[in-house]
């Protein structure tokens, strides 16, 4: 039999109890009306969907990061900010056209003097070249060097698109320059050497190829113009140790077999 006292102590327990269930539940309602106003915040908010973005961007979400920058743009068409990322992801997602659009409204609507214009112009000329307009891709990585002279990728996108064009004197202005301002750049240094050889000078690429390979032994291509470059300057010793080197990786290349062979009939007692 319960007594008088247990009574008084059960009810308090039962009050106590029905409280904390209120106050739970107070707060999961709390929580959920927190979310739901943070979530309406971002729908209403330019700039929360454009991190938003980025951040699926950066994730490879292309898709997902392309929609909610285009909510943004809806609230606020002149960002330049979001139509750049936009670009970005249309060109991810393959649709080029929807990136050149982008990229377009990137440049109108950026101030003239914003420290990422020259990207927008250096990203144009990507798309500018992937749509055949060769002309107004050249233009557009100029003027994204005209803005960041101190950037060395568009000025070797310039000489990458004179030697396309078999103007070498332009490509190698182009190339020396982004390799004068990353000198550590392997790739550079190589496709400067070859400028130089594709116009017969051969003295003047060697320099270049050697610096190519200093920085990067994997760059097996590199050997085989050494090798070329050596035999046609008569450093014969100099030929064969390059093409030695570059046919340990390519024994199949017919060409740097045959120059081979005959540097080493020249060097025959």
């Amino acid at each position: 039999m319960p007594t008088g006292e247990s009574s008084p102590r059960r009810g308090v327990w039962l009050l106590g109890g029905a409280t904390a269930l209120v106050l739970l539940a107070v707060l999961a309602y709390l929580e959920v009306g927190a979310r739901g106003w943070a979530a309406a915040m971002v729908e209403r908010s330019p700039s929360l969907l454009y991190e938003d973005a980025r951040r699926l961007e950066r994730a490879g979400q292309y898709a997902a990061a392309y929609a909610r920058v285009s909510a943004a743009l809806a609230l606020a068409p002149q960002r330049h900010d979001c139509h750049f990322l936009a670009s970005t992801c249309a060109q991810r997602l393959g649709d080029l056209s929807a990136s050149d659009i982008h990229a377009d409204q990137a440049i109108r609507h950026c101030p003239p003097h914003h420290p990422e214009l020259w990207r927008y112009y250096y990203h144009r000329g990507f798309l500018e070249n992937s749509l055949g307009r060769r002309e107004q891709a050249i233009r557009d990585w100029a003027i994204s060097a005209y803005h960041n002279p101190e950037q060395p990728a568009a000025f070797a996108q310039l000489g990458r698109a004179y030697a396309a064009r078999q103007d070498f004197a332009e490509a190698r202005r182009f190339m020396a320059e982004a390799l004068r301002l990353a000198p550590d750049n392997a790739e550079y240094a190589f496709l400067l050497g070859t400028y130089y050889m594709s116009e017969s000078d051969w003295e003047l690429a060697l320099p270049h190829l050697l610096r190519a390979v200093e920085l990067d032994p994997a760059l097996t291509l590199a050997y085989r113009h050494l090798g070329y470059c050596a035999m046609q300057t008569a450093r014969l010793g100099d030929a064969q140790f390059y093409f030695e080197k570059y046919r340990e990786e390519r024994a199949d290349d017919p060409l740097a077999r045959n120059w081979l062979r005959r540097v080493r009939q020249r060097l025959k007692p």
